[in-house]
């Protein structure tokens, strides 16, 4: 399903605007920048974190049930992008276990803290993916996921990307062992 409307929030507003501006120009729906981000989240379907913030922008309270979360941005172990409330009422998704829990520092500070354990981890993305495992059970579930940035899946999707663009025959061919300076 498209997306009918995005809006942007950021510490800068300025910034945020000049995303805005750069999506506005390529996208073809409705973007605009939000004030008050409590309210943003709660009226949002899905919401996306894209921050090394050292402490949490989003917090549990604000986000209506049904909501998606994607947190994308910290890939440190001391770095919160959201707060303990959210990842414990959230059905909370990973792209790989072994570096959640090296570095999802949401989960770190929730499991140091008592509020869960490890199997509050319910999946890996590819086993969502694969219909091995289930996201969300129901139209009122939180779900969460935590993507830190693994490299075989990285590789994986840029892959798939490249040859679908050779399928297509879209692209360019670029040498990178070409050293001559342009």
């Amino acid at each position: 399903q498209d997306f009918l409307e995005i809006l942007i929030w950021g510490r800068s507003t300025e910034r945020a605007g000049l995303l805005a501006d750069q999506l506005r120009a390529s996208e073809g729906v409705s973007i605009s920048i939000a004030k008050d981000l409590p309210a943003a989240a709660a009226a949002a379907d899905v919401i996306t974190t894209v921050t090394s913030a050292r402490e949490p922008v989003l917090h549990g309270d604000w986000v209506s049930p049904g909501t998606h979360v994607n947190l994308v941005g910290s890939a440190v172990p001391t770095n919160r992008e959201v707060d303990r409330a959210l990842v414990a009422r959230a059905r909370y998704i990973v792209d790989y276990r072994p570096a959640a829990r090296a570095a999802a520092a949401e989960l770190l500070e929730a499991i140091e803290a008592g509020v869960l354990d490890e199997s509050h981890i319910v999946a890996e993305i590819g086993e969502v993916a694969g219909g091995t495992a289930i996201g969300r059970r129901d139209d009122a579930e939180v779900t969460l996921y935590k993507s830190l940035g693994i490299a075989a899946q990285d590789l994986a999707a840029a892959h798939a990307v490249y040859t679908q663009a050779v399928k297509d025959g879209i692209g360019s061919d670029i040498d990178l062992m070409d050293t001559r300076s342009s």
